[in-house]
């Protein structure tokens, strides 16, 4: 089978050019793969991070196609690495165990990390007023600030269809966090399953423990307690210790799995 794999003429949903390679062959687009750099990293100790999304069929996985669309991603990875002098995880998610985390496997990615589940009731919490103006919102559409503040610190990469789709969740809130008109720290928020779910919480670096955290979780415990929701959720890397003890510190309990990452080292 003839085939070929390369850059787009045009970035893709904001990626560089460079960063994404297309599969095609004599019939038509077979697929995809993606490198999304992550400059920074959660902790000194951790390395910098580069997001991996892979679109290809089962069937060319495991072929000669599979192969060689992980080895430009992997050399992409490289270049990304070698530009920060710094050492780089590439790391790719699933919410199973499928087969592109069995093929990775067979690929020398062996370094797991996963996304933690954690639960706890919303028996309220003490905490204090924050000195930063306060935005509430029941939908959010195209915000490029809560995009480049998330991208800017969270691992996985967001766009604004997810925020669009996360928008029409049931009783969806967004709260927004601006010192002097920067925006510092975000959450957004709904229920689903009889669960208050917080997601994509964010805290811009420069302004975390000064309570804003707490003071978000707290928020979004008095807006479930009102609409009877009796449990709340939220998702956190496993990696990111910090976080986790934070939320601990709340009486969240890990409780599950719900995506897990095999990564490798760029070296």
């Amino acid at each position: 089978m003839k085939y070929r794999i390369f850059n787009p003429k045009e970035d893709i949903q904001g990626n560089q050019k460079e960063n994404v390679f297309i599969v095609m062959n004599e019939d038509g687009y077979l697929g995809n793969g993606y490198v999304y750099p992550k400059i920074t990293s959660i902790t000194p100790n951790h390395p910098i991070n580069i997001f991996m999304g892979i679109t290809l069929d089962d069937q060319y996985l495991d072929h000669k196609i599979g192969y060689e669309l992980i080895r430009k991603l992997k050399k992409r990875a490289k270049e990304l690495a070698d530009a920060t002098n710094l050492q780089a995880l590439l790391y790719y998610g699933s919410e199973a165990i499928d087969e592109k985390t069995k093929f990775l496997y067979d690929q020398g990615f062996d370094v797991k990390l996963n996304t933690l589940k954690m639960v706890r009731s919303t028996a309220p919490i003490i905490h204090k007023v924050i000195p930063y103006d306060i935005k509430w919102e029941d939908h959010i559409h195209e915000d490029q600030e809560v995009v480049e503040l998330h991208n800017k610190v969270l691992i996985k990469p967001i766009t604004d269809d997810i925020i669009h789709d996360m928008s029409h969740k049931d009783d969806f809130r967004s709260v927004r966090v601006f010192n002097k008109g920067k925006l510092i720290a975000t959450m957004m928020m709904f229920i689903e399953d009889n669960s208050g779910v917080i997601d994509h919480i964010v805290v811009e670096k420069n302004y975390k423990q000064k309570g804003i955290g707490t003071y978000l979780i707290a928020e979004a415990i008095d807006y479930f307690r009102k609409k009877l929701v009796t449990e709340i959720t939220l998702e956190v890397w496993s990696a990111n210790k910090g976080a986790i003890s934070f939320y601990e510190s709340l009486k969240f309990e890990e409780s599950d799995v719900t995506e897990y990452y095999l990564g490798t080292f760029i070296l």
